[in-house]
């Protein structure tokens, strides 16, 4: 008797994991769908900041991939210490979703003042190049390195699981490369198009903020 109320109490623990992991993948699809939406419009608003589409590609590529690795050692080390890994990413989506708010809503305030600044430091083609990346890493590089985060931090929560963490961690890679590609095309195709930068940027906000 004692023994099928254990097996009863089990199968109700690997149920109710199962749930809370399928919420988990809806998640992390739409914080994939939202990071990729934000590289666009970014990529796109930098190409104004530097004057050329391939300066300002190679710019946010470099931070974007500088960022996620930053934010996977860190992420990684948080992991091993936190008790609740999905707390913390909750929290970090919260702050992904407020910093893509305030960065198109304060780039109007920000627009007049960078070509300013830079006609002041400007002394050269290679200083003027640096000065922009260095720009843009300070208005990129927190939410980036947060979103480099995530991953460890989930991975994580399925390692806490159970012997099918191997299967897990691959779907949980998995749904966030599929929401990257989904942002992606739907944010280049559809939504900057229809909606314009700040609309769209908005409703990548609202995606990160319900997910955190």
């Amino acid at each position: 008797m004692a023994t099928m109320t254990q097996n009863e109490g089990a199968a109700k623990s690997r149920t109710g994991f199962g749930v809370v992991l399928a919420c988990v993948l809806i998640f992390f699809f739409i914080s994939g769908s939202c990071g990729l939406m934000y590289q666009v419009i970014w990529t796109r608003k930098l190409a104004l900041l530097f004057g050329t589409t391939a300066y300002a590609v190679s710019t946010a590529l470099t931070i974007f991939f500088l960022g996620l690795g930053v934010g996977s050692l860190v992420g990684g080390r948080l992991a091993d210490r936190t008790r609740y890994p999905l707390r913390l990413y909750g929290i970090f989506e919260v702050i992904i979703s407020l910093w893509a708010c305030l960065f198109i809503l304060a780039l109007p305030v920000l627009e007049p003042l960078i070509p300013a600044l830079l006609r002041f430091f400007d002394f050269s083609h290679l200083t003027g190049i640096a000065l922009r990346a260095l720009l843009a890493l300070a208005l990129l590089f927190v939410p980036v390195t947060l979103m480099g985060a995530t991953l460890p931090l989930l991975s994580r929560f399925v390692a806490d699981s159970d012997r099918n963490f191997g299967r897990r961690l691959g779907t949980l890679y998995a749904v966030n490369t599929f929401g990257a590609v989904l942002g992606c095309f739907f944010t280049g195709f559809i939504l900057i198009a229809t909606l314009g930068y700040t609309s769209a940027t908005l409703v990548g906000f609202a995606l990160n903020l319900f997910a955190g």
